[in-house]
């Protein structure tokens, strides 16, 4: 049980930490149309927004994870299915807002 706690802990923190990177703009390297982009696509991408939306994703997994948290600390387990279908539905409605309207192209 510490062991679960400390991972859920550990990768919460650093969901987290990342979030905080990426809503202040560094770090844009690590999202993969970024990262995959030639210098001159790159700045057809509006960074300001697109790293807000990736801070603010992370920010949420990060919440999932101390949520899990709390179901294994009150030993509560129909929290984890519920943490799972969470995260899920949320990456999933993530992907689909970001691919679609042209969100994070400067216009």
């Amino acid at each position: 049980m510490l062991t679960d706690i400390t991972a859920c802990g550990i990768a919460a923190g650093a969901f987290a930490a990342l979030g905080v990177l990426l809503v202040n703009g560094k770090c844009l390297t690590l999202i993969t149309a970024y990262f995959a982009a030639t210098p001159k696509q790159r700045e057809a991408y509006d960074k300001v927004a697109l790293g807000r939306f990736a801070g603010g994703l992370m920010f949420f997994f990060a919440g999932c994870m101390l949520l899990l948290m709390v179901g294994i600390v009150l030993d509560i387990r129909w929290i984890s299915t519920a943490v799972t279908v969470l995260a899920t539905g949320g990456g999933l409605s993530a992907a689909i807002y970001a691919n679609t309207g042209n969100r994070f192209r400067r216009q």
